[in-house]
């Protein structure tokens, strides 16, 4: 939707086609506000996810140990490979929660950046004008694009 109504500001300015700008113009800040804020929600259900795997994970590993019978047994070795897969399994869950929180920071700030445009304006409506102003909004947003760009870079 975001997308649709910036095309259409973008024909308006350039002439190309009428369009009632003022109206495209709040109406894609509401679609990028919506599109920010369902980014947030499901960073966090992200996040739930790999906490809760983790949890199932780890009481399985405990399990394990703690039902181990006499050392040198097959069963014992049987064992070594589950606990083992199980902790690749752990750090595989450990770098998607990672991603989880960089998602969660990057859709927070962009949350900060929508929030402040009009028609949503949330922080001037809730706390009154003044509380956030174009520095913050400015800074929100380019934190998120670091941490964004953070995030694609290759790794060697």
């Amino acid at each position: 939707m975001y997308y649709w109504y910036d095309n259409q500001i973008f024909c308006n300015r350039t002439k190309l086609i009428e369009f009632n700008e003022p109206l495209a113009s709040s109406r894609a800040n509401a679609a990028c506000f919506i599109a920010d804020l369902s980014g947030l929600f499901v960073a966090i259900l992200k996040l739930s996810k790999c906490r809760e795997r983790q949890k199932d994970i780890i009481l399985r590993i405990n399990q394990i140990n703690s039902n181990k019978p006499i050392a040198g047994n097959a069963d014992n070795r049987e064992d070594d490979l589950e606990i083992k897969r199980l902790e690749t399994l752990l750090d595989q869950i450990e770098a998607e929660e990672d991603s989880a929180y960089q998602d969660l920071i990057i859709n927070f700030l962009e949350v900060v950046v929508s929030a402040n445009c009009a028609p949503i304006d949330i922080w001037r409506k809730m706390f009154g004008p003044g509380i956030i102003h174009d520095g913050h909004e400015g800074i929100s947003g380019v934190l998120s694009a670091v941490i964004t760009i953070y995030s694609i870079w290759p790794r060697n």
